[in-house]
């Protein structure tokens, strides 16, 4: 199972776990993550926060070194904005460039300054978060120098694994932290938790742009009520809060809210599925070699396979024209052998053709040719005889044949047949080449 570094820096969200003399250390520094409190731990896509290790930036850095595993750094949910915008559909291309003009009304600082991620998008609405370009930008500088960049940056909140029926609230460290559904959440220290828990508690959290979604007017039941509150208390001596504390404060700002207690941490995830990403756009981790051979290996990898389906699609076309042409040359020496039932083909369309030219004739005369072809190609198919060659005289109305034959008989006998029909077959000539009989006949409707 793969292994990520979590890291967590404590100086920005904890003050309580900072001495004076480290937060005047950090106020000197150039970076103040470099004189920052933190703990870290290495763990699966699960987190046990009990077996993380605390310290400053120098023994982080020395643990980081002995482990070869991707750091993700968590980053405060008192550092970051996560609200729901309007979404459609039809802007989906343009949805991200266009989104810190979209919000620019509704933050204090400038857009530039900013760094928006997009997350869950659901029913039109979409899930986004913004931090502070400058403070952001420190933390993945302060890595990066050290040569351990940050694969991942989540939200701290948004790490408490929940299911999308409950929201999940945990005390740990002096510390408020709520996760909602669909990525929805805060973070706040212990001495606003209870201004915090007042609001989330008695106040209907569907926002205007909800309710003008699903066309509602007023909400007769809070949707506080309808969420299932699982609260989690860490024995952890930073907190004000004890599982006593925070079930008089729950059942006081609302009594008829749904909730659990529970005196232990609550399930940590780095791959829920509403976490967003910080480090993404401009912010996406460089490639190590390795990856850049995989992904040029793939590259490689998909130029072949798409050249082996360019080859296969070709050699496929080629074979489908081929049989398409072999079966209309079949047809056409089917039509070919319907008018010349015998001899050999050569070319039967120009045979056609030029037979067509020569029998249609140019004197504004109907032609014989059909009528008397009709008489003497039955006559020819009955037999066996090899027809050679066929004219047609369109001003004497005349069929000449040349035909071959296995003996004089069977010449004779057509010629028989094709008068039996009331034509005139006359013998032009006859000879005999290699055991064969080669014969010239006329035929015409009436003798010359």
């Amino acid at each position: 199972m793969k292994k990520y570094a979590y890291i967590e820096c404590l100086s920005f969200i904890s003050p309580e776990l900072v001495d004076e003399e480290n937060s005047e250390a950090q106020s000197a520094s150039a970076n103040p993550f470099s004189a920052a409190q933190y703990r870290w731990l290495l763990t699966d896509d699960t987190v046990d926060i009990s077996e993380a290790s605390y310290g400053d930036s120098d023994e982080l850095l020395t643990w980081l070194s002995s482990v070869d595993s991707p750091p993700v750094l968590i980053v405060s949910g008192e550092k970051v904005v996560v609200k729901k915008v309007p979404y459609h559909e039809k802007e989906k291309r343009h949805f991200a460039k266009m989104l810190p003009y979209e919000v620019e009304d509704s933050v204090i600082d400038e857009v530039e300054n900013l760094h928006f991620v997009i997350g869950e998008k659901n029913k039109g609405l979409a899930t986004i978060a913004y931090i502070e370009r400058e403070w952001f930008e420190s933390a993945l500088a302060f890595f990066q120098e050290k040569e351990k960049p940050i694969a991942r940056a989540l939200i701290d909140f948004q790490c408490l694994q929940q299911n999308s029926d409950e929201s999940i609230v945990w005390f740990n460290q002096g510390r408020l932290l709520v996760h909602q559904k669909e990525g929805m959440g805060f973070s706040t220290t212990h001495a606003l938790a209870d201004t915090f828990l007042q609001g989330m508690l008695s106040i209907d959290p569907t926002t205007d742009l909800e309710k003008e979604k699903n066309d509602v007017g007023d909400i007769e039941q809070s949707e506080a009520l309808l969420q299932q509150y699982k609260v989690y208390v860490s024995n952890d001596g930073a907190s004000s809060y004890t599982v006593e504390k925070a079930t008089r404060v729950f059942h006081t700002v609302n009594p008829e809210v749904n909730s659990e207690f529970y005196e232990a941490a609550p399930v940590l995830s780095l791959t829920n599925q509403h976490a967003i990403d910080f480090c993404t756009g401009a912010y996406a981790p460089p490639k190590n070699d390795s990856q850049q051979v995989i992904s040029w290996k793939l590259i490689g990898v998909l130029s072949l396979f798409s050249i082996l389906l360019f080859v296969s699609v070709s050699l496929f076309d080629i074979y489908t024209s081929k049989q398409k042409i072999l079966i209309k040359a079949k047809e056409t020496e089917v039509s070919y052998r319907k008018v010349i039932p015998q001899g050999v083909v050569r070319d039967p369309v120009r045979s056609l053709r030029n037979k067509l030219n020569q029998m249609a004739g140019g004197d504004g005369k109907t032609s014989e040719v059909v009528r008397l072809l009709s008489y003497v190609a039955p006559a020819i198919q009955s037999l066996d005889v090899d027809l050679l060659t066929i004219n047609y005289n369109h001003k004497e109305a005349t069929l000449r044949l040349s035909v071959q034959a296995n003996s004089f008989q069977v010449v004779e006998k057509l010629r028989t047949d094709i008068e039996e029909k009331g034509l005139v077959a006359e013998l032009l000539s006859s000879n005999a080449v290699d055991n064969k009989f080669q014969a010239r006949l006329r035929i015409s409707m009436e003798k010359f």
